[in-house]
C-alpha cells in the first residue's frame, strides 16, 4: 500500500495562504521577506519530528500577532489543533500595551505554564531558535550595532532569550532545545566567544557585580571542565570543586560567606585606609574601588553560583601546595569569561572555615583554597592594568632589567600595589 505524504494539500494551502498575508513585511530593519522566518521554523518543526498540524502552525505562528487573524478563522480553514497551536504561540492581546519587558515577562509566564500546550513548545521553540541563529548571524556581520534593533537593547533581549531557551530546555528537553541553548550562550559572549587565548588572559578582570540570573548546569559543566584540566604536581590532580548554588546547605553556606566577607572587608577597609587620603575623593580609583567591593559584600547572598576549590592534601601542609590547585582556579575564571561569566578570586572564606567544614562535610585532611563567586557580570570585562613589563621582568640577576621585555602597544598600567616584595 502506498504511504501518504506526511504533508498534505492543507500544508499547500497554509504556505500559499501564509505567503499572501505576509506578503508586504519584512524581517525587522532587514531588507529579506517575512516570508524567509516563516519557512525556517517550518524546517525546523518538521527536522524535529513535528506533523503536519505542527508544520502549520509554523507557517501561521504570526498571523494572529502580526496580521490581526483570529482564531476562528485558522480553525475554520485548518481546523481547532491548529489554530489553538497558533494561539498559544502568540501574546495575548491584553499585553499589547504594556511596557516591552512586561509584556515578555506575561509570555515567557504562559511559555512555563500548563496553560502552554505541550505540542505548541516545538513550534515556540523552532520560533526562537531560528531568531537566535539570525541575530548571531546579524551580530557576525554587523557587529554589536546589531543589538540597536531590539526594544530592550542588548541586555533586554539576551535576559529575554536566556530566559525562554531556560524555560525550552526544561519543559522539551533534546536537540532543539539544546542548540537553542547554545546559541543563545553563543550571543551573550559574543564577541567575547570569540576572543583567543592570549587576549582572554589580558583581559579577564576581577567581577564582583553580578546579574542574578542563574548560571545554566550546561555552562558550569563546562567551566569546570576547562578547569579541571590545570596541571598539577605528578598529575595527581588534588583539586576538587564544591559548588553552592540554591540548595538548602548552599544558601546557608553563602550566608556564612556574606558574614566573613563583610567582617573580613570591614577590617581591610580601617586597615588600608579606604576612607583617607584619595580615598576621601568619591571620584578617585581608591573611592570606586572600595564602593564596588563594599556592594560586592552587601550583596553576597544573591551571587548566583559560589565555588569552592578544594585541596586533598596527601602530605602535611607545605608552602608550596598551592600550586597544586591554584592553576585550576584561573583555568576556572579563564573559561567562564569565554562564556560570558565572570568572576573573582578570595579568601574571606578563612574566617569561616570550620563552620563550612562542619556544614557541608568537608573532610579535615581537605583544604579550602578559596572562594570564587561566578555569575554573569554587570557590565564586562576588558583589559587589565598591571606594572610595566620593564618592572616585573629581570634577566641574568634580581634588578637586572631585560630590554625585550616590552608592552604591547597601547598598553595602559597601574601604579598599586607595592614595587618590591619587602616594602
Amino acid at each position: 500500500m502506498m504511504r501518504s505524504p506526511l504533508l498534505t494539500e492543507r500544508f499547500d494551502d497554509a504556505l500559499v495562504w501564509a505567503s499572501q498575508l505576509h506578503r508586504f513585511q519584512l524581517r525587522k530593519s532587514t531588507p529579506i521577506p517575512y516570508l524567509s522566518h516563516l519557512l525556517s521554523v517550518t524546517a525546523i518543526v518538521i527536522e524535529h519530528g513535528g506533523d503536519e498540524d505542527q508544520a502549520i502552525a509554523a507557517l501561521l505562528h504570526d498571523t494572529i500577532e502580526d496580521q490581526g487573524v483570529w482564531d476562528n478563522e485558522i480553525a475554520e480553514r485548518f481546523g481547532a489543533e491548529v489554530a489553538a497551536l497558533v494561539r498559544a504561540c502568540s501574546e495575548d492581546e491584553e499585553w499589547s500595551m504594556a511596557p516591552w519587558r512586561v509584556r515578555k515577562g506575561e509570555y515567557l509566564d504562559h511559555l512555563a505554564s500548563a496553560h502552554m500546550p505541550a505540542r505548541a513548545l516545538l513550534v515556540s521553540a523552532a520560533d526562537k531558535l531560528h531568531n537566535a541563529r539570525s541575530t548571531l548571524g546579524d551580530l557576525r556581520r554587523h557587529g554589536e550595532k546589531a543589538w540597536t534593533r531590539f526594544s530592550g537593547g542588548r541586555d533586554g533581549q539576551l535576559w529575554f532569550y536566556e530566559t525562554v531557551a531556560a524555560v525550552l530546555c526544561e519543559r522539551l528537553p533534546g536537540d532543539l532545545t539544546d542548540e537553542l541553548h547554545d546559541t543563545v550562550a553563543d550571543l551573550a559572549t559574543f564577541p567575547r566567544g570569540q576572543i583567543g587565548l592570549l587576549e582572554g588572559i589580558a583581559t579577564t578582570r576581577a567581577i564582583r557585580r553580578f546579574r542574578p540570573d542563574p548560571i545554566p548546569e550546561r555552562d558550569l559543566a563546562r567551566i569546570l571542565f576547562a578547569a579541571s584540566r590545570a596541571p598539577s604536581g605528578s598529575n595527581r590532580q588534588p583539586f576538587r570543586f564544591l559548588v553552592l548554588r540554591d540548595g538548602p546547605r548552599a544558601r546557608e553556606a553563602k550566608t556564612l560567606l556574606g558574614d566573613a566577607f563583610r567582617s573580613g572587608w570591614g577590617a581591610k577597609r580601617s586597615a588600608d585606609g579606604y576612607e583617607s587620603g584619595s580615598g576621601a575623593d568619591q571620584r578617585s580609583p581608591k573611592a570606586r574601588m572600595a564602593a564596588s567591593i563594599q556592594r560586592f559584600v552587601d550583596r553576597f547572598e544573591e551571587i548566583p553560583v559560589v565555588v569552592l576549590p578544594c585541596l586533598v592534601r596527601y602530605r602535611s601542609p607545605f608552602p608550596t601546595e598551592g600550586g597544586s590547585v591554584y592553576p585550576s582556579c584561573q583555568n576556572l575564571l579563564l573559561a567562564a569569561r569565554a562564556l560570558g561569566y565572570g568572576g573573582v578570586m578570595t579568601v574571606w572564606h578563612e574566617l569561616v572555615a570550620d563552620q563550612l567544614r562542619a556544614l557541608l562535610g568537608i573532610p579535615e585532611d581537605v583544604l579550602i583554597a578559596a572562594t570564587i563567586p561566578l555569575g554573569r557580570p554587570i557590565g564586562g570585562h576588558g583589559p587589565v592594568r598591571r606594572r610595566p613589563l620593564g618592572e616585573l621582568v629581570f634577566e641574568d640577576g634580581w634588578g637586572t632589567a631585560a630590554g625585550w621585555a616590552v608592552d604591547p602597544p597601547g598598553t595602559r598600567f597601574t601604579g598599586t600595589g607595592p614595587r618590591h616584595p619587602r616594602e
